[in-house]
């Protein structure tokens, strides 16, 4: 059970390979860790052939969300191009048309509809499939390396039925509004852990901070953790679009299946606004509520493909409440922002460090 390893690391260093394109496109060669006589954990789209290449020894699979095992990154934009009406042969570089058109003819074989009105969470993998160098798919490399998964979460992909050899620890979250101190600190009930997420964190980072405070670390440091929307290791935009501008098209065009609220942009947003304005019973709330909605849509992000601004101001907000070292690896490169609230380290300082 996960809440019998409360504190088992007490002191000890921990590193979280997030899988962002920094890595790649800076060269890190993260081979090197294995001489860091630290803690390693994946996040799941950060497990693709390139990383294996490494020969690291990771030591446990942060599998919060088990869907995002089902797929690498170019899978996952294949599915969110397929829920918005997006062709992407056009857009893709030579070597991913032919994996696109296959993807597409298989698609009914491959998935099912998961929640028709919402873009992001239209299409899931079948249970049954294991699509070829997705995480899944190679886990088999690894088949001593424990996940850690939301319970509600692990039941509703069917991870069970894949009987995997990987040692499986559970938790659960809690339904409740929460606190900055409650979310660093998670709770054992009955036996087993319960994390408070904050609810505006990423669906990864929502337990991630948790977890580390649950095992006692002294030190995290986050590896690619770019703070944008491009995706991970050899699969993300930069490495299978011909180039940005053909990403920017599909990026534009398929804002609604990236996450619920994500910002949908300056012109989808007016319009939404101005039709709404006609549609709602003229009262305060809801019209603070729809400026709201329209300043999210329009202002929201940090930059081209960035993370919302929430997000970073929450890191901001909690993690000068920690008494954990968080360490970011970080090097200025075209769409990869520093964290705030961490220490933004360059990877060869973060190697040398004791």
């Amino acid at each position: 059970m996960l809440s019998n390893l409360k504190n088992k690391y007490q002191g000890e260093n921990a590193i979280i390979i997030m899988g962002g394109h920094s890595i790649i496109q800076n060269n890190l060669d993260l081979s090197l860790l294995n001489k860091k006589n630290s803690i390693i954990f994946l996040e799941p789209k950060s497990l693709t052939p390139k990383l294996h290449s490494f020969n690291l020894k990771p030591d446990y699979l942060l599998s919060i969300y088990p869907e995002k095992l089902r797929t690498n990154t170019m899978q996952y934009t294949f599915m969110q191009a397929i829920a918005c009406d997006y062709d992407l042969e056009r857009s893709l570089k030579k070597k991913y048309t032919k994996e696109w058109n296959n993807f597409v003819d298989d698609f009914a074989e491959l998935a099912e509809i998961r929640r028709i009105r919402f873009p992001h969470k239209k299409y899931k993998v079948k249970s049954e499939i294991i699509l070829k160098n997705s995480p899944y798919d190679l886990l088999n490399k690894y088949p001593d390396l424990p996940m850690i998964c939301f319970d509600q979460a692990y039941d509703l992909d069917g991870t069970k039925k894949l009987n995997l050899p990987n040692k499986q620890y559970l938790f659960s979250m809690s339904s409740e509004e929460n606190t900055i101190d409650n979310y660093l600190n998670p709770s054992i009930v009955n036996g087993e852990l319960v994390i408070h997420p904050n609810e505006s964190l990423n669906s990864a980072t929502i337990a991630i901070i948790p977890l580390m405070h649950f095992f006692g670390f002294k030190r995290v440091t986050f590896i690619g953790k770019d703070m944008s929307m491009l995706g991970a290791m050899e699969y993300s935009a930069p490495y299978i679009f011909k180039s940005m501008r053909h990403y920017k098209s599909f990026y534009n065009a398929s804002r609604l299946a990236f996450s619920y609220g994500f910002p949908r942009g300056f012109n989808r947003g007016f319009l939404s606004l101005f039709k709404n304005l006609f549609l709602i019973e003229a009262n305060k709330i809801n019209i603070i509520n729809l400026l709201k909605k329209f300043k999210n849509d329009a202002f929201g992000l940090k930059g081209n493909f960035s993370r919302n601004k929430i997000q970073f101001k929450d890191y901001e907000n909690i993690i000068p409440r920690s008494n954990i070292e968080f360490l970011n690896v970080y090097t200025p490169t075209n769409y990869c922002r520093p964290v705030p609230g961490m220490t933004n380290i360059a990877f060869q300082d973060f190697i040398n460090k004791k």
